[in-house]
């Protein structure tokens, strides 16, 4: 009826533009049954535009208007007066413009049924779509790890000639706890004191390796010997550090996780190794809620987890 009164009463308003109330328009079915409409009724428009142009021409032009129209729509007009003339063609103009508004409300009325058929069509596949949830399961299993274990060992080696004794040449081998693992940092080994006397040398290290090293030198005595006076002794102190490592292996745990996604109402079972610790389990619902489980709390709205037989098993209640 809004269209009729808009093209019928205010033809003025339709050439300046009836789109501006489509925005006002917030159903698309309704949107739908106005597009329709409006076509129907620019054509209703043309013919009333026609008609009441013939009508209100002077007396002298309004019958050869009708006239004109008469002869362009294919009708006979020889036997006719101006005023018969005049008459016919306004009466068709009448009836052209009777039968539009009747197609108008036939198409809104074939509009809204179509579109109600397509919502009602629409809502039954989304209400019939299968729910679905995601889960993600995180479990701990015991393991080991490597890791290296390292001490530091400080140490002095010490030598003293006996009286009237000959040189002494020195050669002290350190060797790393080999059989126990360990094994020498090769960059760690320092000196940390030479104590000598005149005489003595301390010569350094060789043969470094990560199974040992060798500290040299050389030790004599001072003076001389005789039946009634000794020589001073000859004496070495060294004083060292290294650092041995060894790898070992710790007690640890390994976070595994597995993912995957079901239908709501179905039982998912998820095999457990026997050594398994602990585990979470992380459920995303069909409207993207998440939802954490444990052994602490095992069930939480649809969802609950519970053990069975090495298996963790999600099960989802289908009410919703």
């Amino acid at each position: 009826m809004m269209c009729l009164l808009i093209f019928q009463d205010q033809t003025t308003d339709f050439l300046n533009g009836p789109w501006g109330i489509i925005d006002k328009i917030g159903n698309p079915i309704t949107l739908a049954a106005f597009i329709v409409a409006i076509v129907i009724a620019y054509y209703q428009f043309k013919i009333i535009q026609k008609r009441r142009l013939i009508e209100n021409l002077p007396e002298d032009r309004k019958y050869d208007a009708a006239a004109e129209y008469l002869g362009k729509s294919g009708i006979k007009i020889d036997d006719l007066t101006k005023q018969q003339r005049f008459e016919l063609a306004t009466r068709i103009l009448k009836d052209k413009s009777s039968h539009r508004r009747s197609l108008i409300f036939l198409a809104i009325f074939i509009s809204a049924i179509l579109g109600t058929l397509a919502y009602t069509a629409n809502q039954k596949v989304v209400n019939t779509s299968i729910p679905m949830f995601d889960y993600s399961v995180n479990y701990k299993v015991p393991s080991s790890k490597d890791s290296l274990e390292t001490r530091k060992i400080i140490d002095t080696k010490r030598h003293r000639n006996k009286h009237c004794s000959t040189p002494t040449k020195i050669n002290w081998e350190i060797k790393s706890y080999s059989d126990e693992g360990w094994k020498i940092n090769v960059d760690s080994i320092k000196i940390l004191d030479v104590s000598t006397r005149s005489g003595d040398v301390f010569s350094g290290l060789f043969d470094k390796s990560s199974t040992g090293f060798s500290l040299r030198g050389l030790v004599r005595n001072r003076g001389h010997c005789t039946p009634f006076t000794r020589d001073a002794r000859g004496n070495l102190v060294v004083t060292y550090s290294y650092v041995e490592e060894r790898k070992t292996k710790i007690p640890a745990f390994d976070d595994i996780v597995l993912k995957g996604s079901s239908v709501i109402g179905n039982e998912v079972s998820v095999r457990l190794p026997q050594n398994t610790k602990d585990y979470t389990v992380t459920i995303i619902d069909p409207e993207k809620n998440e939802i954490n489980l444990s052994k602490d709390n095992p069930s939480e709205g649809l969802f609950s987890i519970k053990e069975s037989e090495g298996k963790m098993l999600i099960t989802s209640s289908s009410d919703i």
